[in-house]
């Protein structure tokens, strides 16, 4: 068995306190550790509260950022159709320019599984006009109809969130 530890003696004579000692530091550290986990628990119960009473709010706020979301995805669409429409499909030094943006269209619309749904087949159809030879006239028309389906998309949206 091990002997406390004594007090010691300072050079006036008086004595001091003992100093910590491992297990009197254990017991303290066990303490700390144990209000944490009791901190840590009524945190998590709290959230489960707060999640249970406002699960309509929540769910409501995520259904606004997405909805956010592909807005901002339609909005990105349509720069890249006026971005297109710079460009000449005649001109020899633009059609590189032309494919890589029909590419980046596609790219966009395969990703997004709405807009998948949404416009069936018209990624592909970006990705067949990006490989073959480029005419003005095809260009446009297809970029009449990628615009004329994102505005349709858009008042869909409008008319659903009424």
């Amino acid at each position: 068995m091990q002997d406390a530890p004594k007090p010691a003696q300072t050079s006036s004579g008086a004595l001091s306190a003992p100093s910590a000692t491992p297990d009197n530091l254990k017991f303290w550290l066990d303490m700390l550790a144990g209000v944490a986990n009791l901190a840590t628990l009524a945190a998590s119960l709290l959230a489960i509260f707060l999640w249970l009473k406002n699960r309509h709010k929540i769910s409501s706020a995520f259904a606004l950022l997405l909805d956010f979301s592909y807005q901002l995805t339609l909005g990105e669409l349509k720069e890249k159709l006026e971005r297109l429409n710079e460009y000449n499909a005649n001109e020899a030094s633009e059609v590189e320019e032309i494919r890589n943006i029909l590419h980046e269209i596609a790219g966009q619309i395969s990703g997004n599984s709405r807009l998948v749904h949404a416009m069936p087949g018209l990624s592909a159809k970006f990705e067949s006009l990006a490989g073959r030879k480029l005419s003005e006239p095809l260009k446009r028309a297809l970029v009449s109809e990628l615009r004329e389906k994102i505005r349709t998309i858009q008042v869909s949206n409008f008319e659903v969130n009424l």
